[in-house]
């Protein structure tokens, strides 16, 4: 366990909860269509994370990448 809580192994990224930034957090809500909800929701239980913290590993990987 490391000090922000369990680190969660997806194969996006590595993330804890401590790994969002320092300077806080914002809210940020989007709608989608339910089948990509839906989608989102059924890979995160396959990856053992939540949908928030897979949509956040999705995003900071895209970030990276760019």
């Amino acid at each position: 366990m490391c000090r922000g809580g369990p680190i969660r192994r997806s194969s996006a990224v590595w993330s804890t909860p401590s790994a969002l930034s320092s300077e806080g957090s914002e809210t940020l809500s989007v709608k989608i269509p339910a089948a990509m909800k839906r989608a989102l929701t059924a890979t995160a239980d396959k990856e053992n994370m939540t949908t928030s913290e897979l949509v956040r590993a999705m995003l900071t990987k895209s970030l990276i990448d760019a």
